[in-house]
């Protein structure tokens, strides 16, 4: 089963992202066994748009992805992501 990746290049419009969207994202993950690999961290860039927050998720599978990002607890917080930044959100399925 391949492992399954979520992965945002975000530009913060509000501080509000770090203490409301951010800061609640944690408590999401361990029901659907997802993990940050990439959280901030030094941004080099070579090609493309710049953002300032950039992060990478790791989920088991494609199922446990969708599940988390279709779950209650995410869609709860999903709008404070969208009405604090803005960039790429996107889900992608491993090999």
């Amino acid at each position: 089963m391949a492992k399954a990746y979520v992965l945002g290049s975000l530009t913060v419009k509000n501080r509000a992202f770090t203490t409301d969207y951010a800061a609640k994202v944690d408590a999401t993950l361990p029901p659907f066994e997802g993990k940050f690999l990439v959280r901030g961290g030094t941004i080099h860039y070579e090609e493309g748009k710049r953002s300032n927050v950039n992060v990478v998720l790791e989920f088991p599978s494609v199922e446990h992805m969708n599940n988390w990002f279709k779950s209650e607890a995410y869609q709860k917080i999903s709008p404070l992501r969208q009405s604090t930044s803005e960039g790429e959100f996107l889900l992608i399925e491993g090999v």
